[in-house]
């Protein structure tokens, strides 16, 4: 049995508080989580809760909940919403992507998993149709061949000596 698999990322810090005008992200690479689902067929499965789709989606939300707090003057509040837009439409083909991605993932563990339940159920047929073989029984076999065996050897050799005259 595999040890469970960990991941240690840097934590993501932002010292700046977010603001109505300013929003910033850092994104950092996501770590790959690689598994072994047959011999040597590796998969590699790495959505986390850092995935830019992700990040853009709370992003867009955050410029929606800009927009609406009060103080604001109508351009203002219309760029809030133009950006906010934007992200959350980059946010929805982003995670898109994820989920093509991630149904590439389970289509290739879903023919695997075919794979290894044919295998599995050949193997059962093979094992139902072996026989036990019974020690003694085998030994008394290999004896009587052995000495038919040599009984054929023997014949050949007699024949072998015999000149023409004495063969016919």
């Amino acid at each position: 049995k595999e040890p469970p698999i960990s991941i240690s990322s840097p934590r993501e810090t932002n010292t700046s508080p977010p603001s109505a005008s300013v929003f910033n992200t850092r994104r950092t690479a996501a770590a790959l989580l690689l598994t072994t689902i047959a011999d040597s067929q590796p998969i590699v499965y790495n959505i986390t809760a850092n995935e830019p789709a992700f990040q853009n989606l709370i992003e867009g939300l955050l410029r929606l909940k800009s927009a609406a707090q009060t103080g604001l003057t109508e351009p203002e509040r219309e760029e809030f919403l133009g950006e906010a837009r934007n992200t959350l439409d980059n946010a929805r083909v982003e995670l898109r992507q994820l989920q093509a991605r991630n149904g590439t993932v389970i289509n290739e563990l879903s023919r695997t998993k075919e794979i290894h339940t044919s295998f599995i159920n050949i193997s059962q047929s093979a094992l139902t149709d072996l026989t036990v073989a019974n020690d003694a029984e085998v030994a008394t076999r290999i004896a009587a061949l052995r000495t038919q065996l040599e009984a054929s050897y023997s014949t050949i050799a007699d024949t072998n000596r015999l000149s023409l005259v004495n063969y016919l």
